[in-house]
């Protein structure tokens, strides 16, 4: 597709350019709609959106990656059906003004380089650079946790998509070479920097899109949510899985039916890898991280059951490999990708032997990306 810009399509200049990174969680998968712990990373694979006002109340968004165009009144709320795409910022849009928050007509041109449908935070990337950019563009001062709250508000209700706030939290407040251990029920945060020393984190794409629409992944949530009230009647009330111990659990689980039992196991184990692997971190231990990367995988592909053959094939390779420290599947899973810590001189012939183990079983080629720490999201002035 013939690269365009702003300027090219909507006939002026914009006003501001704004980023905002895609992310990678290191540990803590299906914590957060759970009121639990993440440690994730935003990386250095981004949005750019290019804003500029209009006289009227008139919105027009191109989006550079597919190459189409939608236009539509500030009163206008409803859900685009062919424009899939667009229900992203449409949401956003929406989230803001029922915030009170005043919005006039304007422009906006984005594109970016983060995969779509692989599970590192493309969609969460694209809410939080209408958010943000809409904030620098009138002036409407949100605070960075507010605005997270708002994007994933868009997600939940307009888009569709029952996910926590994980992806835009760390889209908005990265650090470069830093994780954030975020507690997703009281939203407090702290950087653990990263010293990966001769190692770097590699992203696996098993080429397998998925949507976060498919029904399975608000299956996993609403057995969560079945788990709870189980426990509450077994336990104490609670009001998530974050308030059970593994103590408590083991005492009552048999109580549980099979799939809300393995289910919440996942969830309070995978609590205190978090919080473990934020320390080993701290300490620059990488042999315990990646013996926790690996053991993360395995609750995800034997408990949550969201793992699948590919991504089972490069994890189990790759944990054979002496220059691989640890490796797991990484995002909601039903596909996507995996994450692995790799030592940097032997990233290249691991790559191209394990594609051809890869190409031979699956018929299909998979996609490495190095990835770096990155900054979260932050205005670039006009490009």
């Amino acid at each position: 597709m013939e690269e365009r810009n702003y300027a090219e399509i909507l006939g002026k200049e914009p006003d501001i350019a704004v980023r905002a990174p895609g992310r990678i969680n290191l540990i803590g998968e299906h914590t957060d709609y759970n009121k639990g712990f993440v440690l994730p990373v935003a990386i250095d694979r981004q949005i750019t959106l290019t804003l500029g006002t209009r006289a009227d109340k008139k919105v027009i968004i191109y989006s550079g990656d597919f190459g189409e165009e939608v236009s539509f009144d500030l009163s206008q709320d409803s859900y685009d059906s062919k424009r899939t795409w667009s229900n992203y910022p449409r949401g956003v849009i929406q989230s803001l003004k029922m915030e009170g928050c005043e919005l006039k007509g304007f422009n906006a041109f984005f594109r970016g380089d983060i995969p779509m449908g692989v599970g590192l935070g493309s969609s969460a990337a694209v809410e939080v650079a209408f958010a943000y950019g809409l904030d620098q563009l009138f002036g409407l001062s949100l605070k960075p946790k507010k605005m997270a709250l708002l994007c994933q508000e868009a997600e939940n209700s307009f888009v569709g998509v029952n996910c926590g706030i994980m992806d835009q939290f760390t889209s908005l407040l990265g650090r470069k070479d830093h994780a954030l251990l975020l507690d997703c029920r009281s939203l407090e945060y702290q950087y653990i920097r990263l010293n990966l020393k001769d190692f770097r984190l590699i992203v696996i794409d098993t080429g397998i899109k998925r949507e976060l629409q498919d029904t399975r992944y608000n299956i996993r949530r609403n057995e969560c949510e079945q788990g709870v009230k189980v426990i509450s009647r077994c336990l104490k009330a609670i009001h998530s899985l974050r308030e059970v111990s593994l103590l408590e659990f083991n005492n009552i689980k048999d109580f549980l039916p099979e799939n809300l039992r393995m289910r919440s196991q996942h969830v309070i184990e995978e609590n205190k890898r978090v919080r473990l692997c934020s320390r080993l971190l701290e300490k620059g231990d990488l042999q315990g991280f990646g013996r926790l990367m690996v053991k993360s995988h395995q609750s995800l592909r034997d408990l949550f059951e969201v793992s699948c053959d590919e991504l089972d094939f490069i994890v189990e390779k790759l944990r054979k490999d002496p220059g691989v420290l640890g490796a797991r599947m990484t995002g909601a899973g039903f596909g996507g990708c995996a994450i692995a810590l790799i030592k940097e001189d032997h990233i290249e012939s691991l790559a191209q032997g394990l594609s051809g183990k890869y190409r031979k079983r699956f018929s299909a080629e998979p996609n490495f990306y190095p990835i770096k720490a990155s900054a979260g999201a932050s205005r670039i002035g006009r490009v």
